[in-house]
């Protein structure tokens, strides 16, 4: 009987300690999962990172939309170059 009771006890306090690792674990994954993130999402750095990647892409989109409007320019003035003109 002693025995028995000592297991039961011993299998308690196995379930405890494994309810407690379980608690640890999701306490961590709360940690990480939304509160790591949540300061990397909104925190001060990452609103800096945000301006920084907008003008860089803003820098690229104009640098682009110059070289567009070059080759344009260059095609349209090389167009009318070829153009043959009418003999007499």
């Amino acid at each position: 009987e002693h025995l028995r009771n000592v297991k039961v006890i011993d299998l308690v306090n196995g379930l405890e300690f494994y309810h407690h690792s379980l608690l640890n674990d999701q306490i961590k994954s709360v940690l990480s999962n939304e509160v790591i993130k949540r300061e990397v999402l909104e925190g001060d750095k990452a609103e800096e990172a945000r301006k920084k990647i907008a003008k860089t892409v803003s820098k690229a989109l104009r640098a682009a939309a110059t070289a567009l409007r070059a080759a344009a320019k260059d095609s349209e003035s090389a167009g009318q170059e070829k153009t043959p003109q009418t003999q007499n």
